[in-house]
């Protein structure tokens, strides 16, 4: 196994402890794990509310994202847990295998680096890997009851969706989701203003959970107990 490898698997193990206690939602100033962030929620106040845990879902796949927490509670931007929900049987074929990109909007133009990410099976329960870390998965291998680890590389947090694609045994794109990276803006509203003032991206602001959803009525807790559906 060469060095990188041993890197990595590393990497991976120390994250087992940190990775079941991905906060359901935070604030700017306040990076908590699940087992506190009811209190820490308390003490948002006027701050803008930020979300760990979220979801996509399409006709072929449905996905959970959580953040992860280092072991001094901070999120760690290298990172991210993934859990399937559903994959429909044209995503589920003989020979299928997926594989997860990072892309971001930068300068008014969507950049996918191309290099496949790296990741590893890990049981929900335990936290504990089930596999070595690879960049491509069979599909048959994906259960309810396995997470995996996504090694983003990404730590200045520039990149801001997850892009899981399903190819054939061709290496045919059979499927393909988006998911915006934890953590984001719970609040739409506050996740179509970009930190500098300019309007973020459309694109950006068609994937948030929240896109279709009226929330007129919401208080913080309201987002609060929304997006903790998708913690895991």
């Amino acid at each position: 196994m060469t060095n990188q490898k041993h890197k990595v698997q590393n990497l991976f193990i120390v994250l087992i402890a940190a990775a079941t206690v991905s906060a359901c939602g935070t604030s700017k100033s306040n990076s908590v794990n699940q087992n506190n962030f009811s209190s820490a929620n308390s003490q948002l106040n006027s701050q803008k509310q930020l979300t760990n845990c979220s979801s996509s879902v399409n006709s072929d796949i449905a996905l959970n994202i959580n953040a992860i927490t280092d072991s001094a509670g901070q999120i760690d931007p290298n990172w991210v847990k993934i859990k399937f929900n559903f994959l429909s049987t044209t995503a589920t074929q003989s020979g299928n295998t997926v594989r997860f990109f990072k892309w971001k909007v930068s300068g008014g133009q969507s950049l996918l680096d191309q290099t496949p990410l790296s990741s590893q099976f890990y049981n929900l329960t335990s936290g504990q890997p089930t596999a070595t870390a690879a960049t491509s998965t069979s599909v048959v291998e994906i259960s309810a009851t396995r997470g995996l680890y996504l090694q983003l590389n990404d730590p200045s947090a520039s990149y801001q969706v997850i892009k899981a694609v399903v190819y054939n045994s061709a290496g045919q794109v059979v499927s393909q989701i988006n998911s915006l990276i934890p953590q984001f803006n719970s609040n739409l509203v506050d996740y179509s203003i970009n930190s500098d003032g300019s309007p973020r991206a459309q694109i950006l602001i068609d994937m948030h959970p929240l896109k279709s959803i009226s929330t007129t009525s919401w208080s913080q807790a309201s987002y609060t107990n929304y997006f903790q559906n998708f913690c895991f």
